[in-house]
Formats: structure tokens, C-alpha cells, sequence
């Protein structure tokens, strides 16, 4: 998982990391590393996903911007985030799209805040007419699903 191999450093090789059991097996442990890397170079500085939580249907609305969409969905589903979604339990994804560079995300983000909340309305309902979660079809599509 991105989140459990991101907190690898390769520059330390003691004990304190998750991976510790792995750390004598040396062609795991650099392809964990080579994993990390990869991931950081795609994932972390080309693009990244501007997304909208809800609390429930044409409910109060919350809109975020991240590199790791599944993570950070995550940490909001489970309050890790202290804060105005931990504290008004907006948590569930109704709104997501991908941006190819960090600056158009962070753009795209700053547009969709300063919108009136009746264009958010708008833009949720036209894409997720049911304002289901989508939470469990991203991890699908990403690879996480149990199925």
C-alpha cells in the first residue's frame, strides 16, 4: 500500500520502520525502496485530485486537494484530520477529479472554494446525481478492492 511504503527511508536502516523484518532481506527491502521512489516521482509531484466531501445528500460541503486521493479520503473517514470535517463529520466523497500538474490542481481548488455553494451543488449533482459515496469504487479503481 502507498501509505504503509511511503514511510520508508531508505537512508535508515534500523529498526524503527514497519518494514523492519525486512530489512536483511536486501533485495526486498530495495524494492520496496525502488517502489517508494517511483511512487513519490508519478504519484506525489506530477498531478494530483481535487475532491468534495459531503456529510449527506445536499448536505454540508467540504472541498480538498491531494496527491494521494485514496490516503487522504482515508484520513478523513476516520477523523484523523482534526478539524471542520472531523467536527461536522464530512467524510464521504461525492467529488473528485484528476489534474495533470500540482499547479492546476492547486488552481481548481481555489476556483471551486470561491464558487457559490450552489454551483458545488451543481457540479456534485451532475456527476453523482445519488451523491453516493465513492469512496469504495476509487479503491476499486485503484487496486484496493477486496474483490
Amino acid at each position: 500500500l502507498p501509505k504503509a511504503i511511503a514511510v520508508i527511508n531508505p537512508k535508515r536502516h534500523d529498526t524503527t520502520y514497519p518494514f523492519s523484518h525486512l530489512a536483511g532481506v536486501g533485495v526486498v527491502f530495495k524494492l520496496l525502496c525502488a517502489i517508494e521512489t517511483t511512487y513519490n516521482k508519478i504519484v506525489m509531484k506530477s498531478g494530483g485530485w481535487v475532491y468534495i466531501l459531503s456529510n449527506k445528500k445536499m448536505g454540508t460541503l467540504y472541498v480538498g486537494s491531494t496527491s494521494d486521493l485514496v490516503g487522504r479520503i482515508w484520513q478523513h473517514k476516520h477523523h484523523e484530520i482534526p478539524g471542520f470535517t472531523s467536527k461536522y463529520n464530512v467524510n464521504k466523497l461525492v467529488y473528485y477529479e484528476w489534474h495533470d500538474r500540482l499547479e492546476n490542481m492547486v488552481k481548481r481548488e481555489r476556483q471551486i472554494k470561491e464558487w457559490k455553494r450552489a454551483w458545488k451543488l451543481s457540479l456534485v449533482i451532475e456527476l453523482n446525481p445519488d451523491w453516493k459515496d465513492l469512496y469504495d469504487s476509487v479503491l476499486k479503481e485503484f487496486g484496493y478492492s477486496k474483490e
